[in-house]
């Protein structure tokens, strides 16, 4: 029988609505796979609003690929996840792995695996204003950093509008404490309040694939005419590059065909939410993994 979701006492984060819902009901299921063999995950404590207030600064461990904890004393002896072949990125008292469970619902997204890599909100991010309110930098477009600053007058960007759009709490985030990526691919039901049915997941360790994830985006990069993109950088950097990326497979998208870029893959904004960039790799292509069927069967 397929893998149903549980409803669970969590309480949802941020707005409460349709897609809060039906990710609280994908995070159980991926809770009982882990279950199936042996592991024990286990909620942060800052997921409770009721311990933690939204505003109480407290609470955004999720922001940073935090949903669960598995801690290294509690994996069974026969690991069949494999979980200590890797060193978790969070070294402590109480070492532990942090797991941080995605949706993979995108249409035609069966063998495939959708990585999440920075939010989007438009191009057009460096316009400062004066006390009138009025625009005083038009630097619509612009990618040059340094340009951007000597304009400003600054030699570094002050706190604001820049970290608010250019923060990257994704993947490639430089503060993202992600040790694995559970995405699970899960059939809806109209009814929100019925369990959702799992179809298929991937058990993903998390730095193999921000290698190949920065690999694929330097291929798109050097395409383009760009430089490559350095594997540590701050975020600022980094996101810049991801929109440059991006912008080379809207503009010139036969720059990018299969036959051009290998492996093939799809970098692009999600209808109808396209304030979010994701990077399509089709499971072939993918990096060391675990496929698990709907009943949470390791397959692959």
């Amino acid at each position: 029988m397929p893998i149903r979701s549980i409803v669970t006492d969590e309480n949802v984060r941020g707005m409460d609505d349709e897609y809060s819902r039906q990710e609280l009901k994908a995070n159980s299921i991926c809770r009982q796979i882990f279950e199936k063999y042996g592991y024990q995950p286990l909620r942060c404590m800052n997921n409770d609003t009721t311990l933690f207030p939204l505003d109480s600064g407290l609470n955004d461990g999720t922001d940073y690929g935090i949903d669960d904890i598995i801690y290294i004393k509690d994996i069974p002896d026969e690991d069949r996840l494999n979980l200590k072949h890797r060193r978790p990125l969070i070294n402590s008292y109480f070492p532990h792995y942090c797991i941080d469970y995605k949706s993979n619902n995108f249409n035609g997204g069966l063998g495939s695996v959708y990585v999440k890599l920075m939010p989007f909100h438009g191009y057009s991010h460096y316009e400062t204003y004066d006390r009138l309110g009025r625009d005083t930098i038009n630097a619509k477009h612009r990618m040059d950093q340094k340009e951007v600053q000597k304009k400003r007058g600054y030699t570094k960007f002050p706190n604001g509008r820049i970290e608010y759009y250019y923060g990257n709490k994704q993947l490639l985030g430089s503060m993202n404490s992600t040790d694995y990526f559970f995405y699970n691919r899960v059939k809806k039901s109209k009814d929100l309040n019925e369990p959702l049915e799992l179809i298929e997941a991937y058990l993903v360790p998390a730095n193999p694939l921000r290698y190949q994830v920065i690999c694929i985006l330097n291929e798109i990069l050097k395409i383009g005419g760009f430089k490559e993109m350095p594997f540590k950088k701050g975020d600022f950097y980094l996101n810049h590059s991801i929109v440059r990326a991006l912008k080379i497979c809207e503009e010139t998208p036969e720059l990018v065909k299969p036959d051009i870029l290998e492996p093939p893959m799809d970098l692009f904004r999600p209808q109808p939410r396209k304030n979010e960039v994701h990077l399509r790799i089709p499971e072939e292509y993918l990096t060391s993994h675990i496929k698990f069927n709907s009943e949470g069967e390791i397959i692959n």
